[in-house]
């Protein structure tokens, strides 16, 4: 879906495309206007379908207990501590190549690869040498692949303005 998105604007754009192609739209085409609603849909609608998972996996690595008492506080507090997190980072953040850069250096490594290494390695009760020392490799890899490429998006972001030429982009 994103390729095509990308594909098409930049045949429509060419090199005048905005990082957030949706700014080269103007803010009255009625085309436009539908597909920044559904995009607002689209992320309305995913959120508790990604928190659910999140909050699921970080409550069973860091609390191994059953203790129901405290299920039900430990979930409101997972909750609201995620949904503030996610909630400061959409109104401080202004534009979305910064979130999709940080996304792609962060989620893609740390989310895909380190982490069910880690969890692997937390929740297996027989695992060989072999399959340690594999996830060991994956997780020192990731990590340095990690760090590298957030430093790289941070690099970025401070060493040039991302100013465009294109009047459009100046949103």
């Amino acid at each position: 879906m994103y390729l095509t998105i990308a594909i098409f604007g930049y045949l429509q754009f060419t090199d005048n495309v905005c990082n957030d192609i949706v700014t080269n739209y103007p803010k009255d085409d009625v085309l436009a206007i539908v597909g920044r609603v559904s995009m607002a849909a689209h992320v309305a609608l995913a959120f508790p379908l990604q928190l659910w998972p999140c909050r699921n996996i970080l409550d069973s690595f860091f609390f191994n207990d059953n203790d129901k008492r405290m299920e039900k506080i430990r979930h409101v507090i997972e909750t609201l501590s995620l949904l503030i997190v996610a909630y400061v980072l959409s109104i401080t953040v202004s534009r979305i190549d910064v979130i999709i850069g940080f996304t792609g250096a962060i989620s893609t490594i740390f989310v895909n690869y380190v982490l069910p290494c880690i969890f692997f390695l937390r929740l297996a009760e027989r695992i060989s040498i072999i399959q340690k020392m594999a996830c060991w490799i994956v997780i020192i890899i990731g990590w340095f692949i990690g760090v590298t490429s957030t430093g790289i998006q941070i690099w970025d972001l401070t060493d040039k303005p991302h100013q465009s030429s294109n009047p459009l982009c100046q949103s």
